[in-house]
């Protein structure tokens, strides 16, 4: 029997609930333990593990139905998901007499109480209550609609947005179990006992969930909080490390929470104490330092002084502090000066040319007209290699550094004119001056002498930064740092050694994994790397993350933060969340020696390089290697690179190969495997389906999902969803031949795209156009891969065959065939009557315009739509070809053209007519359609008057006019309305003149 992910699933929805969770940042419930890269939203891992243990029926929208009951995303559901916090007053309610007493009036929570104070105590009622009274407790969350007609009446999308995400409630309300129980043949009463009734129907236990690239933890954390056996596993220590934490930090109760928070909260004291004793933070003022922003600083040949470099000198928009750089009489070295400015004052800097770095040259402050490139600075031979034992540059470097500004800030108390006693905090930015570049040098002397006792008790970093590593090449060739401590300044050197020398050997395991994932995060956010951001939305100003993208990149200007502002990052506790699985094993292993079994597989793999994890994961791991083999004496500290799985040539192949083979020889029979990977090309689509053959898999669906949130605010063609394809075992290898495989993949394209239109929703489509040719690559992958060869080609052989450029596999060629079919089973509505007499090249053109209806401007989009067409040149077609920003050509757009344009007597551009000579042209120039377009174009500019565009195509077609008017009628109204389509306007007049051409011809008599 196929499970309900093999026959559906609710795309919109989910995409929906996925891009909410993204969106929500911080609060997310995993990236509180530390920076990775790929994360897969929780709901999206809930709904596949329900997906695939849910059986399917015979009624399709009955499954539908339910599965979305199941997960909150029903009408009553997010109904139920509606509105905010629940109020104290409700907590207070439900609390025992205990717990009302001490915590609470009868309004709500008492006074003097804080924030992390109240969350915990709520979390501690909400623990000590039934399933009933947590459902009744969910319904008092408050609402934004006064009734649910009115919520119900917005779309999806908008709804959500007044909701709770589906993790944040207790699930189905009793009634809504009912159904549910009533439609499955169960009698859960919550979700873990579902996964446990329906894991037993199909495995005779709890069903084992596994992920052998759990990198961020999502599938292993998800799985197990939902109530199955979780396993998880990686080569990277890192990752290893934040799928440990997931389960066993975040699923911690409240007590053992708050237990951790006091060794986090000792560790800072202890340390703070220390660093106030040294006085490298505070100045005679009384005021302690909140930010130390550094700069390098150049000697370009003919300059008589080091150059500083940043890209900007303004350190504070919001509050117009800026800085200037002045010469000193019988110094090499200019003097800042840090001045606040009248808004007027700071206009009129920005307008100036303030960049002393700029497109990587050098611009001399006093004179404009001098600049140096940087590479000429380098020279021919780079910099120099920094030594373990160095943590600055030296005083004969290329490159120095410098202290440029501090931002100081103390607090004052007075009272105001109703005797109410206030504290204010008061910030000032100003240029380090003697006593400050004093206090730098202490730093240096300080970390010194701790220097190699720290790197040998693994408190600071000591590992080599690896050579030749597409990522971590940067550092070392742009600024010659060779270590990972190089990194990282003095100061930031010796505040997060101290913080770590407190580590002891009497502290539990998850109080020494809570400080140095935490310590880890804020490395991401204090180091050498981190962009100074002094724009008005910062207020004073704050770093940027290191990994603010996927690279190390070296800064010519950066901002640290002193060890006082750390406090709350440090040791601000993370977010609890009730795990109900204590089934749970993490290893460091390669997923090719594993031997764990389990029931469903969900992996990530990596692909093509996407993101190098081995190495920007060395980023952290080099802060606590030593302390993770404390904690885990059988876990390595070793990313171990040379056995991660990258690239995409024959090496990469035969591993995923070996991988697969073995999730698959460690499955039951009955069980499936979910790959998500986020590529639309076919060609990696026949790769990766050649390896999950190659491991004797067969694909049974897949389904694209929104899940990435940056494709609007970055420039560039990026990818938008994650492909989830659902596989299983194939038992019998058949043999299969071509020329059967092309109509049986006709058969399954047409079956499979005209499930998804079934299911569409009016108002709420599941599925979009990228969706319907992935279905259409699923498709020929459901075929091919229940056979064990094709054509007697042996799998393995295929999979690692040596092509020639351009040359296709068989297996590539029947999934573009795919394409193919299913680009001309998905007509546009209107075009039905007219689109069997439609050349290819016409059919790509209106389709093109159809997607573009309807929002679609990716120009990876319309590429695709023309492989499956068989178009090899789009460009004359298209008005923009932005990667975000893709257009067609209007009618009266493309006639201007020199598309297979030719002139006549009177000079007018027109197309190639029949019989005309106009040398190679665009397939699109001389076909009906074609010409049709011109006699719009000719209609719009005679003030819309349809005689000259009728009398062109009578001139045109002669008597082939009459028998091809009745399609240019379909053609010119559908044309006609898309002037009034968001989004189309400029095809306004040309719709217009569209359809007054519909009724000339549509009149037009012999």
């Amino acid at each position: 029997m196929p499970s309900f992910i093999e026959t559906q699933f609710p795309i919109a929805r989910l995409s929906a609930e996925s891009y909410k969770e993204r969106k929500a940042g911080a609060s997310q419930t995993l990236t509180g333990l530390g920076k990775w890269w790929g994360r897969k939203p929780l709901i999206l891992v809930r709904a596949s593990i329900i997906g695939m243990l849910m059986p399917a029926s015979n009624d399709l929208k009955k499954d539908r139905e339910v599965f979305l009951q199941i997960l909150t995303m029903d009408d009553d559901g997010l109904w139920q998901r509606c509105g905010g916090e629940i109020p104290a007053i409700e907590f207070r309610n439900v609390a025992s007499l205990e717990f009302q007493n001490k915590f609470f009036t009868a309004r709500g929570f008492k006074q003097g109480l804080s924030e992390e104070d109240k969350d915990r105590i709520k979390e501690l009622i909400w623990q000590s209550l039934s399933i009933e009274k947590k459902i009744f407790l969910d319904t008092k969350r408050r609402r934004s609609f006064n009734t649910k007609s009115e919520f119900d009446a917005l779309p999806y999308s908008e709804r959500i947005e007044h909701c709770v995400r589906p993790e944040n409630v207790i699930g189905p309300t009793a009634d809504t179990w009912l159904k549910i129980n009533t439609h499955l043949n169960t009698s859960a009463e919550n979700l873990p006992e579902l996964i446990l009734e329906l894991g037993e129907r199909l495995f005779g236990r709890v069903p084992r969930v596994g992920d052998s690239f759990c990198g961020g933890g999502s599938i292993p954390f998800e799985a197990a909080r939902i109530g199955c056996q979780a396993f998880g596993s990686d080569l990277n220590p890192v990752a290893g490390l934040l799928t440990w934490a997931g389960i066993n930090l975040l699923g911690s109760t409240p007590i053992e929470q708050a237990k951790i928070k006091k060794i986090q909260d000792q560790l800072f004291f202890d340390a703070d104490k220390i660093i106030t004793s040294w006085g490298i933070e505070h100045n005679d003022k009384g005021e302690r330092a909140e930010a130390y922003l550094y700069c390098v600083e150049v000697k370009p040949e003919g300059c008589d002084y080091y150059i500083p470099l940043a890209p900007s000198w303004v350190v504070s928009e919001k509050y117009r502090w800026i800085v200037i750089w002045h010469k000193v009489t019988g110094s090499d070295r200019l003097r800042s000066e840090v001045l606040q400015v009248s808004q007027d004052e700071l206009e009129k800097y920005k307008k100036k040319k303030g960049a002393t770095i700029s497109s990587g040259r050098i611009c001399d402050p006093f004179d404009e007209n001098r600049t140096w490139s940087l590479e000429s600075i380098r020279g021919p031979d780079g910099l120099r290699r920094w030594t373990n034992d160095e943590f600055t540059s030296r005083t004969d470097d290329i490159l120095q550094e410098r202290l440029y500004c501090i931002r100081w800030s103390k607090s004052i108390e007075f009272t105001d004119e109703r005797g109410i006693t206030i504290t204010k905090i008061v910030r000032r930015f100003a240029a380090p001056d003697v006593a400050d570049l004093e206090r730098e040098a202490t730093v240096h002397k300080l970390l010194r002498e701790r220097f190699l006792d720290w790197q040998s008790r693994g408190l600071i970093p000591s590992k080599k930064i690896p050579t030749g590593g597409e990522k971590t090449e940067e550092p070392i060739r742009t600024r010659g740092w060779t270590h990972w401590h190089h990194l990282f300044t003095p100061r930031q050197l010796l505040t997060y050694g101290c913080y770590l020398s407190g580590i002891s050997n009497s502290l539990p395991k998850e109080g020494v994994v809570t400080v140095i994932l935490k310590l880890a995060i804020q490395a991401n956010w204090n180091s050498r790397l981190c962009v100074w951001n002094a724009d008005k939305s910062k207020g004073p100003g704050s770093t940027e993350q290191t990994f603010a993208n996927q690279a190390l990149n070296p800064l010519y200007s950066f901002g640290t933060r002193s060890f006082g502002q750390l406090y709350e990052s440090l040791v601000k506790p993370f977010t609890f969340t009730h795990v109900q699985s204590k089934s749970t094993e993490i290893k460091l292993i390669d997923a090719r020696d594993l031997s764990d079994t389990c029931d469903l597989w969900i992996t990530d793999p990596p692909y093509a390089d996407a993101i190098n994890y081995h190495e920007l994961g060395d980023f952290f791991l080099a802060w606590y290697d030593k302390q993770l083999e404390k904690s885990f004496p059988k876990w390595s500290s070793d990313a171990r690179a040379q056995l991660a799985v990258r690239g995409d040539g024959e090496d990469f192949r035969k591993s995923m190969v070996e991988i697969y083979k073995n999730l698959a020889l460690h499955m039951s029979d009955n069980g499936l495997q979910m790959v998500m990977f986020t590529h639309q090309n076919p060609a990696v689509w026949a790769d990766l389906g050649m390896i999950l053959w190659a491991a004797g898999l067969k694909a049974t669906a897949a389904w694209t999902i929104s899940t990435e949130t940056s494709a609007g605010l970055k420039k560039g063609n990026y990818v938008q969803g994650t492909v989830c394809l659902i596989l299983r075992k194939r038992i019998i290898n058949e043999p299969g031949f071509l020329d059967e495989v092309y109509p049986l993949v006709e058969d399954e394209v047409k079956k499979q795209i005209g499930l998804m239109q079934a299911l569409d929703e009016g108002g709420e489509p599941n599925f979009n156009d990228a969706d319907y040719q992935l279905a259409a690559y699923a498709a020929a992958l459901k075929v091919l891969t229940q056979y064990g060869n094709l054509d007697g080609k042996d799998v393995e052989h295929e999979v690692f065959a040596v092509r020639e450029k351009n040359q296709k596999s068989d297996f590539q060629i029947v999934i573009e065939r795919a394409l193919g079919i299913a680009c001309d089973t998905l007509i546009p509505k209107g075009l039905e009557n007219s689109w069997r007499d439609l050349t290819l090249v016409e059919r790509y053109y209106l389709r093109a315009l159809d997607i573009e209806s309807r929002g679609e401007r990716r120009q990876g989009m319309y590429e695709e739509l023309a492989r499956g067409f068989g178009v090899t040149d789009i460009r004359p077609l298209l008005k923009s070809d932005k990667a975000n920003g893709a257009r067609m050509f209007t009618p009266s757009g493309l006639a201007s053209t020199q598309l297979g344009i030719v002139g006549d007597s009177s000079n007018n551009q027109i197309p190639a007519r029949r019989g005309r000579s106009v040398g190679t042209s665009h397939p699109f120039a001389s076909s009906p359609l074609r010409h049709l377009m011109f006699a719009i174009r000719e209609t719009a500019n005679s003030d819309n008057s349809p005689e000259p565009g009728r009398q062109y195509l009578r001139d045109t077609f002669g008597q082939l006019y009459w028998t091809k008017r009745d399609g240019f009628i379909g053609l010119l109204e559908w044309l006609s309305s898309l002037g009034n389509t968001d989004g189309m306007e400029e095809w306004a007049n040309d719709s217009e003149a569209a359809r007054i051409l519909a009724g000339r011809l549509r009149n037009d008599h012999a």
